[in-house]
């Protein structure tokens, strides 16, 4: 039975040389799911380094503007932590500036990214998801 360090045989090359495939994929893949910040500077693959901030996303109960948003979010394949209106979290968004009028609200705590009814284009195109 192999151990968990093991190559795969279909990485194998003939000879018993490996190739990881994995970690070629791994550093030629854009970071996902938001690119927010370009470091001018290029990794292995010559793709830019980017910053990865978490996005929060502001919810309440009973929202049907809160369930859109999660879909879209989801079919675009973007993380985040998620809160409720009520949280801890969310007051302290609140008082740094952070507008939590019109829910759900997604922000990278530093500016509202999106709130209220989300446009899966407009939200891909601001992530730099398209």
């Amino acid at each position: 039975m192999p151990t968990v360090y093991d190559t795969p045989e279909s990485f194998r090359k003939p000879g018993g040389q490996t190739d990881d495939v994995a970690s070629r994929w791994r550093n030629a893949l854009p970071i996902r799911p938001f690119q927010h910040e370009h470091a001018g500077t290029a990794n292995v693959a010559g793709l830019p380094e980017v910053v990865v901030k978490t996005l929060l996303y502001i919810t309440s109960e009973d929202c049907h503007l809160c369930d859109h948003g999660r879909a879209v979010l989801d079919r675009l394949g973007v993380l985040r932590r998620e809160f409720t209106s009520e949280s801890a979290e969310a007051a302290d968004l609140a008082a740094h500036g952070i507008p939590l009028a019109f829910l759900p609200v997604l922000t990278d705590d530093d500016r509202v990214i999106a709130y209220g009814r989300f446009s899966a284009r407009r939200l891909a195109q601001e992530l730099g998801l398209s």
